[in-house]
């Protein structure tokens, strides 16, 4: 049986940055899963990568490189669209626990996923609020680097 489990990007971008601190924990979660996440990944890796490039912090060949990788590496990704579902299930989370706005929508389509599904699996982040919300809705969490 192939074991799932849910990915916020905060844990892709340490997968995919070496120089991150906890890259390779990162890694060994990701590589250990089928990965589902929101569909909003393909847009906030990217987004890191360029602000990691603009602080000076990694080369246009390392981001070239990476982007090519990750945009490979999104075929096997399963998915969660941003539904009318994922909206507003994230319009709960926001005002029972004060999340940020991408947090609820990785959160919301963790849950959905989980309801479509109907089993229980691990949601993988290094996110410490995440950790914390996830955990009050009922999900096993993998904090990546996280004391």
């Amino acid at each position: 049986m192939v074991k799932i489990a849910y990915v916020d990007s905060s844990v892709l971008v340490k997968h995919y940055l070496e120089s991150e601190i906890d890259s390779f924990q990162a890694s060994r979660h990701i590589t250990s899963y089928k990965v589902y996440a929101s569909v909003i990944i393909q847009v906030e890796v990217l987004s890191a990568l360029a602000r990691k490039f603009q602080l000076k912090e990694i080369l246009k060949e390392e981001v070239k490189e990476i982007k090519d990788i990750f945009i490979l590496d999104c075929q096997r990704i399963g998915f969660i669209e941003v539904s009318d579902d994922v909206i507003k299930e994230a319009q709960r989370l926001v005002f029972s626990y004060s999340i940020k706005t991408l947090d609820a929508l990785h959160l919301s389509s963790a849950i959905l996923l989980r309801r479509i599904i109907e089993a229980s699996f691990p949601l993988i982040t290094a996110d410490k609020k995440m950790i914390v919300v996830a955990e009050s809705e009922g999900f096993e969490v993998i904090g990546v680097g996280i004391q």
